[in-house]
């Protein structure tokens, strides 16, 4: 077959199906690695990767031995757990040659959790007791069960008892345009962890990839683990990580041809003097960030994505302008969810002094 006809065909294909073709077809890998791979929104998760309308995801799974019935068709837990099933940390990894680590995690208060687990378990009693013998509730009879088997387990110490094994899982989901879905499964023994699993899949994928994205997002907690051979251009950058310096953690994965981006998501004014958002060319402000002052914005494009509009706020945004003599094409354009009384708005902006109104229609 022909190198320039096969990257031809590879570039328009669906993203999905080129990920699952070269794993099924070795000798395309080279040739399908080398073409760029275009996707309009890409989210990275730390224990999953959404192409599209595509999810790669991993979980752990219980198997019952006999009990067949109590095999829920689940995706699986996204931590790892213990022999009973209940969660433990994971165990500690080093980074390797060739890997990019972002780390955004919060302490974890064990003691917190434990307690937590105490209620959850007597909440899940409680509800079994009334539910017993009930029609119609034998399916959540049965999850709760599955639930709060491995508490029971634990506490009578019997490891001989357990009667599940414990799998990785991987789950590949893909939604059509009406709407339905389809899933892939594969699953494997649960004897590394499931940061190692998640990184066994994260270069299958992508390792030695360019890939060039509409919308790149990342907002989950936990770990990235990333190959540092993967180069992302994209146009739009959405990335909240709570607890570490989102932007400046993911710059490195971005090349140089994605600057300047055409729109960056702020959740934060700190975030606003960060050269990769004063270089874009238009600020999308997250509906989280409700506290950021609208008259300290620079750029010329913003988009709002507030649930409501103050108006003070409004009002010192146009006199901002007035002060600074805004030139023309400056806009800021608002998504707003609840009633918002756009008229009194537009009435206290034509009060203000030297304000010019067009009664046209």
């Amino acid at each position: 077959m022909d190198l320039t006809w096969t990257k031809g065909v590879l570039q328009y294909l669906p993203p999905e199906m080129r990920l699952l073709l070269s794993q099924k077809c070795p000798q395309l890998l080279p040739i399908d690695r080398s073409t760029p791979l275009r996707i309009h929104t890409f989210h990275i998760h730390p224990l999953q990767l959404q192409f599209n309308k595509t999810t790669f995801k991993l979980g752990i799974i219980r198997h019952f031995h006999h009990a067949t019935e109590r095999n829920l068709d689940s995706e699986g837990v996204q931590h790892d757990v213990d022999l009973f099933g209940l969660e433990k940390q994971s165990p500690e990894f080093d980074l390797t040659s060739g890997e990019y680590l972002i780390v955004n995690v919060a302490p974890k208060n064990t003691e917190m959790k434990s307690r937590i687990d105490s209620l959850n378990v007597a909440q899940m009693s409680k509800r079994i007791r009334e539910i017993q013998g009930v029609p119609g509730k034998e399916a959540e009879l049965m999850e709760l069960k599955n639930k709060i088997l491995p508490f029971e387990l634990k506490e009578e110490g019997e490891y001989s008892l357990i009667p599940y094994t414990h799998y990785l899982k991987l789950t590949v989901t893909t939604v059509t345009t009406d709407g339905t879905s389809s899933k892939y499964t594969e699953r494997v023994d649960y004897c590394r962890s499931i940061q190692d699993g998640m990184k066994y899949l994260t270069w299958k994928l992508l390792e030695g990839r360019g890939l060039q994205v509409g919308t790149l997002k990342m907002h989950s907690e936990g770990f990235y683990r990333i190959p540092e051979t993967l180069s992302i251009h994209t146009n739009h950058l959405d990335v909240h990580l709570k607890h570490t310096d989102s932007l400046n953690s993911i710059f490195p994965l971005l090349a140089d041809s994605s600057f300047p981006l055409h729109s960056v998501t702020v959740y934060q004014e700190a975030e606003l003097h960060n050269p990769i958002v004063q270089s874009s060319q238009m600020i999308v402000v997250a509906p989280r960030a409700e506290t950021l002052q609208l008259d300290r914005l620079n750029h010329h494009r913003v988009h709002i994505r507030w649930r409501s509009i103050q108006e003070d706020k409004v009002t010192r945004l146009v006199k901002k302008w007035v002060e600074l003599k805004k030139g023309a094409g400056t806009m800021y354009t608002f998504v707003v969810h609840d009633d918002v009384d756009i008229a009194s708005v537009m009435e206290e902006i034509a009060a203000m002094r030297g304000a010019k109104t067009d009664s046209g229609e």
